[in-house]
């Protein structure tokens, strides 16, 4: 009995598909681990805002269905501060942001409660790199939820995996 050639590699194919999803989350986790890692390793400093804004970006994305294709749009939030960064050795350094992912969000009203909460002039608690001052951040808050997307490749990639080895078993 023999195989066709296209049904010869498929098992391989679905190895190599989802190894390279699983790749992918290793090397999403690996980033952001050694984020926090790096987060973690800030001191704490204070800061003066001196502008804050919400910034608001467009997202396109092309989607094709029944042979047509067309754009989704979808406006994202973040909160942007401008701040002096007070060091421990009594330098003041300008620095930009708000958190360590710069994380944008769909939900405006929550973001926008975040630049609320500052007021320009007044001084916060932040934390900053000690080896560079310029890269601060007004919260080591982490999203977790950022992990969602390495556990999504790495289940996908593990489908594709077990399905390719579940195949070569069936051919032994």
């Amino acid at each position: 009995m023999s195989v066709s050639p296209s049904r010869q590699g498929s098992p391989a194919l679905f190895i190599v598909f989802g190894g390279i999803f699983v790749l992918i989350a290793i090397a999403l986790v690996i980033f952001f681990v050694s984020t926090l890692s790096q987060l973690q390793k800030y001191q704490a400093g204070n800061c003066t805002i001196t502008a804050k804004r919400l910034l608001q970006e467009e997202q396109h994305e092309r989607h094709t269905s029944n042979g047509h294709t067309y754009t989704t749009t979808t406006t994202v939030y973040a909160p942007d501060f401008q701040f002096t960064v007070q060091a421990a050795d009594g330098r003041t350094y300008a620095a930009q942001g708000y958190d360590a992912l710069r994380s944008f969000s769909s939900a405006r009203s929550s973001q926008q409660a975040i630049v609320d909460q500052y007021t320009v002039g007044k001084t916060y608690l932040c934390w900053y790199d000690p080896a560079d001052p310029t890269h601060a951040v007004l919260t080591r808050q982490f999203n977790w939820f950022v992990f969602f997307i390495p556990a999504m490749f790495l289940l996908f990639g593990g489908v594709f995996v077990s399905v390719g080895i579940v195949q070569v078993r069936k051919r032994l």
